[in-house]
């Protein structure tokens, strides 16, 4: 619920053009900011283990206008979500990504999200990443 809450008021503060851009440079090495795991990494345990569907593949790209948008390629199909994770946030604060994250390998974990418009109104519902990892 924490994580939901605080998606919502980022939402709402990107809407109403409140977040500046940072004002560090963004490192330039991925394991400065976002987790790096292992091709094999532990298993969660508990309630969300059994629920949450995990998919790997390639970053091809990201945008933003009223939401933030991850776009991945898992085989010969991309998979397009809100991106909602914690490595999102930095993208969100400058409206992009680092040119040079294109074409790393990741972890995603799918859930479902909520889609607002500018003005923090919910609009809909689709797929978003929850976590991102970025594998080895």
């Amino acid at each position: 619920m924490t994580k939901s809450l605080f998606a919502a008021i980022l939402a709402l503060a990107l809407a109403g053009g409140v977040a500046q851009a940072q004002t560090a440079p963004a490192p330039s090495d991925p394991g400065q900011s976002v987790r790096v795991i292992k091709k094999n990494p532990k298993k969660q345990k508990g309630k969300t283990a059994a629920t949450a569907k995990t998919l790997e593949g390639v970053i091809k790209g990201f945008e933003c206008g009223d939401n933030c948008y991850l776009t991945i390629k898992v085989g010969k199909a991309d998979e397009t979500g809100l991106c909602e994770a914690k490595a999102c946030v930095p993208w969100f604060e400058n409206q992009k990504m680092p040119r040079a994250m294109i074409g790393k390998k990741v972890k995603v974990t799918l859930a479902t999200g909520v889609q607002r418009d500018g003005s923090g109104k919910a609009m809909g519902k689709m797929t978003s990443f929850k976590t991102l990892d970025f594998v080895k």
